[in-house]
């Protein structure tokens, strides 16, 4: 896929592209915590926030989140907006999952997005947010679903 940067460049090696709602769709939401294995069926959606979100997020901070479509035949998507992190210090990383042998790493994010779209190719997705130790930003407020 091709990937879309904060400062508008486009790269290869994507899973990252402009804005795409799932917000407007009727389905159950809700936020989950730093650390938790997911499980989503058709039409659920997920939160995750960096921690402290809207407040600015800790130094020296790492938190993961994993998220499996239950129809191995589906995929996921996620929507972050907004996102606000230290550029290229704080970064988002996203590492989809298609079985044991078969690991693929999405772009990593950082700096400012009005709003993003990450599409896996598989039903699993692995999310990790790691922080420097200083400078600290407002962060994120991203939903995942199952497509």
């Amino acid at each position: 896929m091709t990937g879309l940067q904060p400062d508008g460049n486009n790269t290869s090696g994507g899973g990252i592209e402009p804005y795409y709602s799932i917000h407007s769709r009727r389905s159950t939401r809700k936020i989950v915590p730093c650390g938790s294995d997911n499980t989503l069926v058709s039409g659920e959606e997920l939160i995750f926030q960096s921690e402290n979100y809207p407040d600015n997020y800790p130094n020296s901070h790492t938190c993961s989140w994993s998220f499996t479509n239950a129809d191995q035949n589906a995929k996921l998507i996620v929507v972050c907006d907004p996102f606000s992190t230290q550029k290229n210090k704080d970064n988002l990383m996203f590492e989809e999952s298609g079985g044991p042998s078969n690991v693929a790493e999405l772009p990593k994010v950082s700096g400012g997005y009005d709003s993003f779209t990450v599409k896996t190719t598989t039903n699993s997705l692995t999310v990790t947010f790691t922080t420097s130790r200083k400078d600290a930003f407002t962060g994120f407020s991203c939903t995942v679903a199952s497509t």
